[in-house]
């Protein structure tokens, strides 16, 4: 199993606390990234707990690459489909958790509920 933590709106503090209280519930081990990786070092990173880590973790992070990276490995057949996404939401859309699935075709099942860091789209395209 892997959970993502992250949050397109909610500040850092909050996404690590809720990130550390959801891997004692899950028993999972949590995966905090490092701050200031590029996109390269953030796949690396991933890719790293993901071939050599247990089966189960938490990872707490502010960036996209390193799901970006889940989802080919998802679709590579490298990894099982075992990955959800938890975006914590602010109050414009009701305070709370979004639980976001995958597919076995390493696709988002549920879509996002202000997309998928779209905030982005207008300085990379």
């Amino acid at each position: 199993m892997i959970i993502y933590c992250t949050s397109i709106t909610q500040p850092w503090k909050k996404v690590n606390r809720y990130a550390c209280a959801l891997s004692k519930k899950q028993g999972a081990n949590l995966k905090i990234m490092p701050a200031r990786l590029n996109p390269y070092e953030q796949y690396e990173w991933i890719d790293k707990i993901i071939d050599h880590s247990e089966k189960n973790f938490v990872v707490a992070s502010m960036e996209e690459a390193p799901i970006l990276r889940i989802l080919r490995r998802i679709r590579e057949g490298k990894i099982a489909n075992i990955f959800t996404v938890h975006c914590l939401l602010n109050a414009a859309f009701g305070e709370g958790v979004q639980i976001i699935r995958s597919s076995d075709d390493g696709e988002f099942i549920d879509l996002w509920q202000d997309g998928f860091f779209d905030h982005r789209m207008q300085e990379i395209f």
